[in-house]
């Protein structure tokens, strides 16, 4: 559900991380190599993907499957406090171990500027976006087709891979044909 509010737009998504934690001993594990007494100390990786969303207009949920940089997001309670859903822990193996991988569900508000809306719906669903593209064709705004257009330039190739191959091409070619 995209809200719009003072040039921003947002909507709410499920997200899920992954994070790694590494306890920095190179010993053999004190607790026979199944975590328990495990202490998170150095996060050694993470990652968030965004899941899904509410749909625009509160359809229902909408696949996302994007991935978002920590230097993107603010979280009111860091993840580490939270507790996992999973977790599976590494025992040291002589030159890498130790580890223990986290992952926890999250619930987040996204936000963007409105002079953004379509790029981000457009990364979220490729489809969709063809889709708004044919719609403007169709209605005659061809000037706001091909600017749209061009906010996929630096994304699509990597969007469109993993977003429904022949049906895409079918659309876009269909798109394309009426601009």
């Amino acid at each position: 559900m995209e809200r719009l509010r003072g040039g921003r737009a947002r909507t709410l998504v499920s997200a899920f991380r992954h994070g790694r934690w590494d306890d920095g001993d190179d010993d053999v594990d004190s607790d026979g190599g199944n975590g328990a007494d495990y202490e998170l100390e150095e996060l050694i990786a993470s990652e968030v993907k965004l899941d899904s969303r509410i749909a625009a207009g509160g359809g229902g949920l909408e696949r996302v499957g994007l991935s978002v940089g920590d230097d993107e997001m603010c979280a009111s309670t860091p993840s580490g406090d939270l507790e996992p859903y999973s977790s599976e822990y590494e025992g040291y193996m002589g030159d890498w171990g130790n580890t223990l991988d986290r992952w926890y569900r999250r619930g987040a508000v996204v936000m963007w500027p409105r002079s953004r809306a379509f790029a981000v719906r457009a990364e979220a669903s490729p489809s969709v976006a063809l889709d708004e593209l044919t719609a403007r064709t169709r209605k005659g705004d061809l000037i706001g087709a091909r600017e749209a257009a061009a906010t996929l330039a630096p994304f699509w190739d990597r969007v469109a891979a993993h977003g429904g191959g022949e049906r895409l091409l079918h659309q876009g070619v269909a798109c394309g044909a009426r601009a």
